[in-house]
Order: C-alpha cells, then sequence, then structure tokens
C-alpha cells in the first residue's frame, strides 16, 4: 500500500514564483524593442517558471512497503530503504534538499548522510517510518533523543 505525502509550501518558495514571474513580466516590458534579447530572456524565465511549477506539482514522499521514494520534480529522485534510516531529527537545516519549505526533519541514513523533507503531515509520516522500521531514534529541536 503506497503511502504519499506532499511536500509543505513555504513562503519562500511562494516568493521565488512570484519574483520570477516578475522578472518575465519586466523582460516583456523593458525588452519589448530587442527582439533577440526578448526571446532569449523570456525562453530562459519561462523554463525557469516550469520547473517551479514541476516541482511545485511533483515534491511529494511515498512509503511503498519499506521503501521510502523521494521525488522533488525532474531534479531530484531517491530509493531509500526505511531499514537504512538511524535517525529523524527536527532541528532546522539549510542545505539544498527536495522539499518546498524551510520547516524540515532530516533523515539519517547510512554512516553519516542526511536527507530533508517537508512533509504536510509531518507526525503520520513519521509514525508509518517507525511501522517500518522501530529502531529509528526522533531527535527534538533541543536536540533531546526520544
Amino acid at each position: 500500500m503506497n503511502n504519499t505525502y506532499k511536500s509543505k509550501v513555504g513562503s519562500l518558495f511562494i516568493w521565488l514564483y512570484l519574483c520570477v514571474t516578475t522578472v518575465l513580466i519586466a523582460i516583456t516590458i523593458l525588452c519589448r524593442h530587442e527582439m533577440w534579447v526578448l526571446i532569449i530572456d523570456t525562453a530562459l524565465t519561462l523554463v525557469c517558471m516550469l520547473m517551479l511549477t514541476d516541482m511545485y506539482l511533483h515534491t511529494d514522499y511515498t512509503i511503498n512497503g519499506d521503501i521510502l521514494h523521494i521525488r522533488c520534480g525532474v531534479l531530484f529522485s531517491m530509493r531509500l530503504p526505511i531499514k537504512q534510516i538511524t535517525e529523524i531529527s527536527h532541528n532546522p537545516s539549510y542545505p539544498s534538499s527536495p522539499a518546498l519549505s524551510m520547516k524540515r526533519i532530516g533523515l539519517k541514513y547510512g554512516r553519516n548522510r542526511w536527507v530533508y523533507v517537508s512533509p504536510r503531515n509531518e507526525a503520520d509520516f513519521i509514525s508509518k517510518l517507525k511501522s517500518v522500521n522501530p529502531g529509528i531514534t526522533t531527535t527534538d529541536k533541543a536536540g533531546r533523543r526520544k
């Protein structure tokens, strides 16, 4: 049975999308007399908008049996065996990750590898992971293990 969790969408992602849209409008207005500049700039901006839209529509985390499939548009796809996850951390993180929100949880797997995700229903997501792998430890924002 598949359990799919969509990513939270943070205000930073929304602002980025609005900025790219504003740039597209500004390019259209400012470069209307320079055809090649208009074509090139518009094409690049549209590619950015399409990628952001794809990320918005296709950032999710699917638990299928004992595998966690993490997807972020066409840019990122990962299959992580849940048995390899050793820790879930609630400490905030800022590295690039397959999450549309800055409110993320870290999943530690392997020796010292991390992937950060931001499921909308975080409690249910963690519960499903722990039901597959009861050995997962959870760390809260203060660094205390649960």
